[in-house]
């Protein structure tokens, strides 16, 4: 038999369930609903890949041929797989050349950017803007990342 409280109101086990349900896992379950609502009818984000959303005009990037929608898979020997890791690569690297190897289109190309120290700080040392690209998904294959992310903030 579980102890009574009379201040919980949840006496048996399935009293507990419910209360539960109802109470303080509600905040959880409706922020496990709403993200993979949101994954199933949006996208879910690629996490280990880093695509190029913006590539600003006479910027290092756009100099050395990058543009919108290319794919950064290597940067200086180094497999990129996180934007954090391509951010650190940039800036152990400023005012020095970068070789990259990047997708464009399904054909792999390399080129060398050198992200500069004197750029403003809004445009970034290469000019771009960095993010994961969104692949589609079902209802079934958001369910687990409704419950892995729905923590973060996506939205």
């Amino acid at each position: 038999m579980i102890p009574q409280h009379p201040a919980a109101g949840c006496f048996e086990p399935m009293d507990a369930a419910f209360c539960f349900a109802g109470g303080s896992g509600n905040e959880f379950n409706a922020g496990v609903l709403i993200f993979t609502i949101y994954f199933s009818q949006v996208g879910a984000p690629v996490v280990n890949t880093v695509l190029l959303s913006e590539v600003l005009p006479n910027s290092p990037a756009a100099q050395a041929g990058l543009a919108v929608g290319d794919v950064v898979l290597n940067a200086n020997g180094e497999e990129i797989s996180a934007i954090d890791q391509f951010r650190a690569i940039i800036t152990a690297n400023l005012d020095k050349p970068i070789q990259l190897v990047y997708e464009r289109d399904g054909q792999q190309f390399t080129t060398a950017v050198t992200p500069s120290s004197k750029r403003n700080p809004d445009e970034g040392a290469t000019g771009v803007i960095l993010t994961n690209p969104i692949k589609k998904v079902t209802y079934l294959q958001s369910l687990p990342m409704g419950f892995s992310d729905h923590r973060r903030l996506y939205l």
